[in-house]
């Protein structure tokens, strides 16, 4: 493949993402958490999205800097931070179930800067967030741009 050298020179950072069973957004009167602390960068209510059902599942995102200070953690460990600090956060005691999934490439930091790469010799097209930057509409932009290519 013609651009192994831009593919190599991407660059991701970790996130650990946490599901658990939270409260009702309608009684505590809000559906998501942007960067609330240090630990957390982002909590949703999955119900606020549309054709969801409507159950008290949540699902939250650590920062990155958390992340990568206790990437190489257990699992039940990482559970039971998260599960405190979102506790705090939103003033209610969690339990289980619950659980958190090391998401080794999460976030891309340093992306290739080009909506796709594309080698004409191999017939290859190449996309992905990892294109373009850390979303999934850049995702859809470069998936987007491969189906032009």
């Amino acid at each position: 493949f013609a651009h192994l050298k831009e593919i190599a020179a991407v660059e991701f950072d970790p996130v650990w993402a946490f599901m658990f069973e939270g409260p009702d957004r309608i009684a505590i009167g809000f559906d998501a958490l942007e960067h609330p602390s240090c630990v957390i960068a982002h909590a949703e209510a999955q119900s606020s999205k549309p054709q969801r059902r409507q159950d008290r599942s949540w699902v939250a995102h650590a920062t990155t800097e958390w992340s990568r200070a206790h990437l190489e953690a257990e699992r039940p460990v990482v559970e039971e931070l998260l599960a405190r600090e979102l506790s705090r956060l939103l003033e209610t005691e969690l339990s289980p179930p619950w659980s958190a999934h090391r998401w080794r490439y999460g976030l891309v930091r340093t992306p290739v800067g080009q909506e796709v790469l594309v080698d004409e010799s191999l017939g290859l097209v190449a996309c992905g967030d990892w294109c373009l930057g850390p979303t999934v509409e850049h995702a859809l932009l470069s998936g987007r741009a491969a189906g032009r290519s």
